[in-house]
Formats: structure tokens, C-alpha cells, sequence
């Protein structure tokens, strides 16, 4: 029933109450209509003078929650109203607006329940309030709060008023941790050794090779190749020929993605690509999408605008892995470890590898499987892969032990 209907049938028993008082002149008839008289009053002044503005403000427990993690969220609301309120509710509700599985009909964002806390407070003139709850682990992606909800009313229910504090924040859980190693199935990860090392981004060097690749931000300008940056009509730079820091190029495959691979893709990249930077490998990461590729060059760690990358990744549909790698490897130097990670082991796979060891180019291709055991198809196309001198690593899902999603939210206020 709508506030309307509610105050006209509290109206109408009013009047009831005092047409049957005016009529009998009873005792009885005279104490039920003062009652009610007291009640429709108080209903009138909170609708007219509670819940006048309310404030909140979020604090959760920690920066960075990956996937999986439970974690608390403080909160302090204030509340403006012009008389002692008998009882509150606060309810605080956590969306989850991520992008449905593929096989949705239309694919747009539909926003679904994450979480929800609900706390009754006894208030009376107290007007600020400050409690904790914790939520239960979630999945990889942006969570937006949903504006916060407070309903007061009357001693019994009759008469309630409810309020929104629109929100503006929202939070990331980030990819999961994991042992990648751990996740791999028939072959040793290799090591990037000396043979394939290349010295980039910033190392001098002594000695300057032929090979020439465009120039990006980072670069030391003493490299910069002027006769071949005034042909080309932008800044080239020549390659260093002295073996240095190891150097790859990461391939993610974002094109395709079926829950739960791709996050198993996902968690397993970010793990890779940690260790590898811990380890002094400089990287160029290329994210391969649907509407075209987004390059991203990393040293040292793995910085806050990736992570937040990864944090919001999504498949973004099929397109042509091929095209990709060979527009990717036209700047890269000749024997870059070229690490693919994809849910496809199919003849694109087999032209890459290739293509890719044909021009010099080392290949490490992490395959996300379907089912634990290979077809026909899938063994034919491996082996082509490995004749041409690629490595396959295959992450089975019998391997992978994701953090399950819990969700839901408890009381931790003491």
C-alpha cells in the first residue's frame, strides 16, 4: 500500500473514531478516539519533521581486497531530525553491476545483489551512528554501493517514513592470488636465460645493433635513430646489441572469454606477470580485444593503473588473434619470449607459433582448457605447435582452486 492510501485510511479511521465518540459520548468511544488522535499526529510530524537529511561516509578495512577476500566496512551516518525518533532502520546494499555471462541476450550491465546489511538502532535524539559489518568474499570486479536506505516510523508500524543518501563510491576486488606454478600441466617453465635477453628501456649500452623499432615514452633519446625517424615521420630507435635485463612481450587474450576460464586467465596473468617483474624482466603487455589492442609497458611491478585494469577486465568478444600478434611483433626486437595466454589451441594457434619462431621469436603459449582431457583436435594442433619449436603449458581445471563467491554481510559492531 502507498503512503496515499495509508494516510486516507488512517484518515478515515479518525473519523470514524470521532463520529462514533461524538455519537455515543462514551468513555470507551472517547479514549479509542484519543488514541488515534495521538497516533495520526505522530504520524503527521514524521512525515513532516524525521529524517529532514542524511550523511554517510564508507571506510573499508584495508586498499587493495582481492578476490575471494573477506573484508569489514566501517560506517557513520548522521541524521538530521527535528524529533526523537522511537526507532531506525539502515540498510546498506552493495550492487554488483559487472556484465552478465555471454549468453545473455543483450549484454548490457544489469545490475545485480551483491550484499546487504540491515541495523536497527533505538535512537531518540541521537543523531549520528556508527557501526561495522563484514562482507564475505566476492568476485573479481567494480562493486558500486547502492544508495543507503533509512526507515523510522510510529511504535507499532503504521505510520513509516523511508529515506535515500544517494552514493557515490564503489570499490575494486581485485584478481586473486594464487601459486602459478602450481596451475601449469605438462611442461618445466622455463627460465629467460642470457641466450634471450635484450637490454631496453633506459640501460645504456656501449654497443647499438641494426634493429630498429618506434620509439615509446621511457626511452633514452641518445638511442633515437634521426635518419630513420625523418623517413618514417616519427621517432625510431635503434636496439641495443649487448645482451641486459630480459625482455617479454605478454600476450592476454581478452577476445574470448567463458566464465569461469577467463577468470582463471585473468588470476593466472597477474601472478605471472608479478613474477616476472620481480624477477627484473621488462614487459610489454598487450591486452587483445574485440574493438583493438591496448598496449601497456611495465618495470620493476606491477603498478596501481594495471592492477585496476585487471580488476575491471571483461571478454570483450572474437576477433583475430593472428592480426594482433603480428602488428605487436613489428616493434618488437628479434628474440622476444612472446608469453600468449588464451582459451584457444586451434589453427590460429599453429599459424602464430610459426610465424612467430619463424621471425626469431621465442613462444610460451598458456593454454586455459575446457575439460581435462584433450580431443583429438586439440593433441594434433599441440604437437604442431611444439614442432615449430613453441612451448605449450596447459591449465586443466582439475588444477585450479579458485575462491569460491560467498557474498552476504554480518555485524562485527561490538
Amino acid at each position: 500500500m502507498s503512503a496515499f492510501m495509508k494516510g486516507l485510511a488512517a484518515l478515515a479511521l479518525w473519523s470514524a473514531a470521532m463520529a462514533l465518540a461524538l455519537l455515543r459520548n462514551g468513555t470507551v468511544e472517547w479514549f479509542l478516539f484519543t488514541v488515534f488522535s495521538c497516533l495520526f499526529g505522530w504520524g503527521l510530524l514524521i512525515h513532516t519533521l524525521a529524517l529532514r537529511s542524511i550523511r554517510v561516509e564508507r571506510r573499508l578495512e584495508r586498499d587493495r581486497i582481492h578476490a575471494g577476500d573477506r573484508f569489514v566496512v566501517t560506517m557513520t551516518v548522521t541524521i538530521r531530525s527535528w524529533i526523537p525518533l522511537l526507532w531506525i532502520m539502515i540498510t546498506d546494499r552493495i550492487d554488483d553491476v559487472r556484465p552478465r555471462s555471454s549468453d545473455g541476450d543483450d549484454g548490457e550491465d544489469i545490475p545485480r545483489f551483491a550484499a546487504e546489511h540491515t541495523r536497527l538502532f533505538m535512537p531518540g535524539f541521537r543523531q549520528q551512528f556508527t557501526y561495522a559489518y563484514r562482507i564475505g568474499g566476492l568476485e573479481r570486479g567494480r562493486y558500486p554501493f547502492a544508495p543507503l536506505e533509512v526507515k523510522t516510523g510510529d511504535l507499532f508500524g503504521w505510520f513509516t517514513k523511508k529515506k535515500s543518501a544517494a552514493a557515490h563510491e564503489s570499490f575494486l576486488i581485485y584478481p586473486a592470488r594464487i601459486p602459478w606454478t602450481h596451475w601449469l600441466t605438462g611442461y618445466t617453465v622455463p627460465s629467460l636465460t642470457a641466450e634471450h635477453s635484450m637490454q631496453r628501456l633506459g640501460v645504456d649500452s656501449p654497443s647499438l645493433g641494426s634493429d630498429i623499432r618506434e620509439y615509446v615514452h621511457g626511452d633514452p633519446w641518445k638511442r633515437i635513430h634521426w635518419k630513420s625517424s625523418a623517413k618514417q615521420g616519427r621517432w625510431q630507435l635503434r636496439l641495443p646489441d649487448q645482451e641486459g635485463k630480459a625482455y617479454t612481450c605478454f600476450v592476454f587474450d581478452a577476445a574470448s572469454g567463458h566464465h569461469p576460464r577467463f577468470e582463471m586467465a585473468v588470476a593466472w596473468t597477474v601472478a605471472r606477470l608479478e613474477q616476472l617483474l620481480t624477477e627484473g624482466t621488462e614487459i610489454s603487455f598487450v591486452g587483445h580485444q574485440a574493438d583493438g589492442r591496448r598496449t601497456h609497458w611495465m618495470k620493476d611491478y606491477l603498478h596501481e593503473d594495471m592492477m585496476r585494469y585487471f580488476a575491471e577486465l571483461q571478454p570483450e568478444g572474437q576477433a583475430s588473434l593472428l592480426t594482433a600478434v603480428r602488428h605487436t611483433a613489428m616493434r618488437e626486437p628479434r628474440e622476444t619470449t612472446f608469453i600468449i595466454v588464451s582459451e584457444r589451441l586451434d589453427r590460429e594457434t599453429a599459424e602464430i607459433s610459426q610465424w612467430l619462431t619463424s621471425r626469431g621469436f621465442q613462444l610460451e603459449w598458456v593454454w586455459i582448457m575446457a575439460q581435462d582431457i584433450l580431443s583429438q583436435d586439440e593433441q594434433e594442433w599441440m604437437d604442431r605447435v611444439q614442432r615449430v619449436g613453441g612451448l605449450v603449458y596447459r591449465i586443466e581445471p582439475r588444477r585450479v582452486r579458485l575462491p569460491a563467491h560467498q557474498g552476504g554481510a554480518e555485524d562485527v559492531s561490538a
